[in-house]
């Protein structure tokens, strides 16, 4: 005789009184199969986790209920980071995790009427304030001078405001636009001549926003980081040697990867006469 699903396939050689002990068995266990099943392995009376019953449920029931729990206890750890306004470091968060398997078990192994709480992980930051403050060397660095009208000296420092202090971890790629971008009035941007499309001076703008592309540019190939997107002027501009450009616009960005092992932090200001471009970094 074997058991097929809710099924008893009979071996004929079975005496007849023995199969019907077995399946009169059977028949009354089955309707009781899963409170008993309770009784005999699921949490005992009284049981809580982070004060819910979880009396009477199974291994995999007390699973569910500590992945549930999980999602609303876990927090993701947070790296240091600097306020670009301040430029002061705002200190890391170490985060939470719920350890599953460690939760299933005390509650599994809890005695009658005992209040469990999940076991907690620390997940530790990978930066903290410490290795940001170790951030101090200059590992490349240029200047430009400013010409040209008050509104293309403004836009200068306009940008270079939105790049200021920008923390670039290893791994992570820098986009020039993705700060400073839109170059439109709604962002602040004022009409300065630029170089159009057809590579001739036209009213436009934004007008000024390349020489910070360009003094940043000659930075980061100072740093030695990874460029991964530049693009040249079509007209030779003045404040750099030629070869020495890097143009932006809508459609043409200033990328770099931080291909140290540390964080680097990029730096752009400006006075009333000259443009700096720094990266800064730990010196190793």
């Amino acid at each position: 005789m074997t058991l097929t699903g809710h099924f008893l396939v009979i071996n004929p050689r079975f005496p007849r009184t023995i199969i019907l002990i077995i399946a009169l068995a059977f028949t009354f266990w089955w309707p009781f199969r899963a409170p008993v099943t309770r009784f005999l392995f699921g949490v005992p009376p009284g049981v809580t986790l982070h004060g819910e019953s979880v009396s009477g449920l199974t291994t995999v029931e007390v699973e569910e209920k500590v992945r549930q729990l999980a999602e609303e206890l876990n927090q993701e750890a947070k790296n240091a980071s600097i306020d670009r306004s301040t430029g002061q470091i705002i200190p890391e968060k170490w985060g939470v995790q719920v350890d599953i398997q460690a939760t299933v078990n005390r509650v599994m192994s809890a005695a009658e009427g005992a209040r469990v709480e999940p076991v907690l992980l620390d997940i530790e930051p990978e930066w903290k304030a410490q290795d940001l403050k170790a951030i101090s060397t200059v590992l490349g660095s240029f200047t430009t001078w400013m010409q040209g009208s008050s509104a293309r000296r403004y836009n200068i420092r306009l940008s270079a405001s939105f790049l200021d202090r920008t923390l670039v971890l290893p791994g992570e790629e820098f986009s020039f636009n993705a700060l400073a971008s839109p170059y439109t009035r709604e962002r602040g941007y004022q009409d300065a001549p630029i170089i159009d499309d057809t590579g001739r001076m036209s009213p436009g703008i934004g007008g000024g926003i390349c020489q910070v592309s360009t003094t940043l540019y000659n930075a980061i190939v100072e740093a030695g980081l990874k460029l991964t997107e530049r693009h040249r002027h079509t007209l030779r501009i003045y404040y750099v040697t030629p070869g020495k450009d890097a143009a932006v616009a809508h459609d043409k960005d200033l990328r770099f990867v931080n291909n140290r092992t540390t964080p680097v932090l990029v730096r752009v200001y400006a006075d009333e006469k000259k443009l700096t471009a720094e990266i800064l970094g730990t010196g190793n």
